[in-house]
């Protein structure tokens, strides 16, 4: 991937809520996990993996292009095999040659799904495939790469208090406030409703489907709540759904030592997260403590 690499100096980073592939508002998210070529530079201690929304249509055109490569190397490696076996059972021409036939096919096979998937792109599209790559975090910053520069832009600009200084990063900041400021936002009356009580707030949190939109409601909750006991009740709310997906395997496990195990993997998990302070703090207060009673 060649796109606009951004840099954040924390392991926490907003998301902007936008599919980074179309821009379309987002109904789906994938998880994204450390790019193969920059695995040897991540940190120990860097998340494997991150989750950023993404609309459906977009979702499926992914869908398809990945498929393409993953089937075809199956393919490739089924025809190698068989081709071995008839050369060493039969005849080396014919071996040979059903091996030429397997890979031959593998190869118009991805070419199909892949054409599939750029006929699914909008125009508004920035890659058939995934559009960004997470490069984990190396100890002193976070890498992502996003073939979209709109969406560098968006996320450059709600991370904007933690960039790693590169002048293109600026340089595309100053682009993308001016472009916003050459479109002129229709004047409309705002009627303001009223503000929300903790049991809305928590109400509205657990309507919210993926956990990247679900924290991101939940910072827009702790912002609008200054007494430690009504952020506390949010918290512990966001919490309890957010260890539901973590738990749900533990039930199913017979020993201790099991359990343990999966204790501690999503303590791990957890601890490396791109998760808010306070919410991350509960859930290990919660997981910490069910490892100690095993």
């Amino acid at each position: 991937m060649h796109g606009t690499k951004v840099e954040v100096t924390s392991r926490r980073f907003v998301v902007p809520l936008d599919c980074p592939c179309c821009g379309a508002t987002p109904d789906a998210e994938i998880t994204v996990g450390i790019a193969r070529a920059a695995r040897d530079r991540a940190s120990s201690d860097s998340a494997r993996s991150v989750d950023f929304p993404y609309c459906r249509h977009c979702v499926e055109h992914v869908e398809r292009w990945e498929s393409g490569g993953v089937v075809s190397a199956g393919l490739i490696v089924l025809g190698l095999v068989a081709g071995a076996a008839v050369a060493a059972l039969a005849s080396p021409v014919i071996g040979v040659t059903a091996a030429l036939a397997g890979i031959v096919f593998a190869a118009v096979l991805a070419t199909s799904r892949r054409s599939q998937a750029k006929r699914g792109m909008r125009e508004s599209c920035s890659s058939p495939g995934r559009a960004l790559e997470y490069l984990g975090w190396n100890g002193i910053a976070s890498g992502f790469r996003f073939e979209s520069i709109s969406y560098a832009a968006r996320f450059a600009e709600q991370n904007a208090g933690q960039l790693v200084e590169d002048p293109a990063i600026r340089k595309l900041l100053e682009r993308y406030k001016l472009a916003r400021i050459a479109v002129p936002t229709p004047a409309a009356a705002v009627a303001i409703p009223p503000p929300l009580d903790v049991g809305d707030w928590i109400a509205r949190i657990a309507k919210t489907s993926g956990r990247v939109a679900r924290r991101g409601e939940l910072s827009r909750a702790l912002e609008a709540f200054r007494e430690p006991r009504e952020r506390e009740q949010v918290i512990r709310a966001v919490s309890a759904i957010e260890l539901a997906a973590l738990l749900a395997p533990l039930e199913q496990l017979a020993s201790a030592s099991d359990k343990q195990r999966h204790l501690r993997t999503a303590i791990e998990q957890v601890r490396y997260d791109n998760i808010p302070d306070e919410l991350q703090q509960e859930m290990l207060r919660d997981l910490e403590g069910r490892l100690s009673r095993l």
